[in-house]
């Protein structure tokens, strides 16, 4: 009888004061309903966030590039100079009915839930059973407050209308889903997760498409998937481990057909960098390479950057004659660049190390984040109601990315390669087999050093965005896990 007095007190609210007397807590009745509450209330706040954002920047940053494939979207002329599915996707909202602005505040909403998912999700690595689910979530809207500072460029990519901030919202997304589809597959049954795994294939699927590099990151995926898979017990684990690549092959090739997608061979403008940075650090190498020797227009070794098209396709003179972008010349010029790796590997190797240095922003942080919208004539221009609030945004953010100190917090990615090893490396020390949460994030982490490594292969630009996908996931991931650390059992304790 004593203790279902106990129980029916502890359930009131009711319990016993040091002194014997009984007091009541009016909040105990409400835990659960305090839950329900946090799940509401929080996302809300990142949505509210997301319609503040996307009013500051209204219509969006966009770069030459993000014109390019607006342009393509209104015309439905696709190329594949960008990968199409930013265009396809765009024409697809005007199409039906939508417009540029609801497509952008879809992006903003996505990047700041993505934002919140992967820290929530980072938190569940190594769980501490008695942290909250409202401290998690005051700390993960803490960490996404401090990246929204120009401190970080987070705020500008979030409305930034370009395949970089794509992919970098598809990056927290799977990794958030990775994540918790790890740590909850012992737990949920055959059909729930194949369903969740299917889906999570599909969005691997759909990144692989933002980028033409990104292709390299397949096999990652693919091996998350599996590890997922195996630690769920799922049947055929062979044929379901290969849905990322089956279904970006499959919708590859439902583009280009149906979409009626020109090829432009934009790979040729890396060959032709190649060739030429070959030519600039040997000259005898250059006299074997007579196809792209006889393009080159006088004083192109002063006008050509290691590691940039630009002097080959938009200064005046070109390091090249025009005559070599043409389409005829593809062959030819794809002959000789094979021809060079196979002759030349250690010069080539040279020119690839150099290209991709210039990318590591050791010396400068080169174009942090676009800041405004490229002249374009479909009459976007980015609005004046909130002009002097943005203004004071992006001066922060350009003297942040010069200054000598602050830009190396985010600006330099050579230092956020070294973490996302250094954690790679904690990760496989800390695993005790195969199925730890500590081997699969030793995993997971391949995904932005592998998008870091495929810039070896291919350096178009100089600029930070491109490798900013990966720096921002292992920033996040850091910075998660340090503010837990920190203030988890501060938050608790109130």
């Amino acid at each position: 009888m004593g203790k279902e007095v106990v129980r029916f007190s502890s359930e009131q609210g009711i319990h016993a004061n040091p002194d014997g007397r009984w007091s009541r807590n009016i909040l105990a009745p409400l835990k659960i309903s305090q839950n329900n509450f946090t799940r509401i209330f929080f996302p809300a706040l990142y949505v509210l966030t997301a319609m503040i954002i996307h009013a500051l920047f209204h219509p969006a940053l966009i770069s030459s590039d993000g014109i390019d494939i607006y342009s393509q979207a209104i015309s439905r002329a696709y190329n594949d100079w960008h990968p199409p599915i930013m265009a396809i996707t765009l024409s697809m909202f005007l199409g039906a009915g939508s417009s540029f602005d609801a497509l952008m505040l879809f992006q903003c909403l996505l990047g700041c839930l993505g934002f919140r998912s992967f820290c929530l999700a980072a938190q569940a690595v190594g769980e501490d059973k008695s942290v909250s689910i409202g401290s998690r979530e005051v700390i993960a809207f803490l960490i996404f407050t401090v990246f929204l500072f120009p401190l970080f460029p987070w705020l500008f990519y979030l409305m930034t209308f370009g395949k970089d901030s794509w992919y970098a919202i598809s990056l927290l997304w799977i990794s958030a889903v990775a994540i918790n589809l790890y740590k909850d597959a012992p737990q949920i049954s055959s059909l729930r997760m194949l369903e969740r795994t299917t889906a999570l294939a599909v969005l691997m699927a759909f990144s692989v498409l933002i980028r033409h590099n990104a292709i390299l990151t397949l096999p990652i995926l693919v091996w998350i998937l599996w590890k997922i898979l195996v630690r769920a017990n799922i049947r055929y684990v062979i044929v379901i481990v290969s849905l990322p690549f089956w279904i970006f092959l499959s919708l590859y090739f439902f583009q280009y057909n149906f979409f009626q997608v020109k090829a432009v061979h934009t790979e040729s403008s890396i060959m032709i960098l190649d060739l030429v940075g070959l030519c600039v650090q040997n000259q005898q190498v250059c006299r074997e390479l007579p196809y792209i020797h006889q393009y080159l227009q006088d004083g192109y070794a002063e006008r050509y950057r290691f590691g940039d098209v630009t002097p080959i396709y938009w200064k005046t003179p070109s390091v090249v004659s025009p005559s070599v972008l043409s389409g005829e010349a593809y062959p030819k010029l794809k002959g000789e660049y094979l021809s060079a790796i196979m002759k030349f590997p250690f010069n080539f190797v040279w020119v690839k190390l150099r290209a991709f240095n210039t990318l590591l922003g050791v010396h400068r942080t080169h174009e942090w984040f676009q800041r405004d919208i490229y002249p374009n004539p479909f009459g976007l221009i980015l609005n004046k109601q909130y002009q002097s609030v943005r203004d004071c945004l992006i001066v922060m953010g350009e003297e942040v990315s010069d200054h000598p100190i602050l830009r190396l917090i985010s600006g330099v990615h050579l230092i956020w390669i070294s973490i996302g090893g250094a954690w790679m490396i904690i990760f496989l020390n800390r695993s005790s087999g195969r199925g730890t949460m500590n081997s699969f994030m030793a995993t997971l982490l391949l995904l932005p050093l592998s998008y870091y490594a495929s810039f070896l292969f291919a350096t178009p630009a100089w600029d930070f965005r491109l490798m900013f996908p990966a720096t921002l996931l292992v920033e996040v991931l850091t910075i998660t896990f340090l503010f837990r650390k920190m203030f988890a059992p501060l938050i608790d304790r109130r």
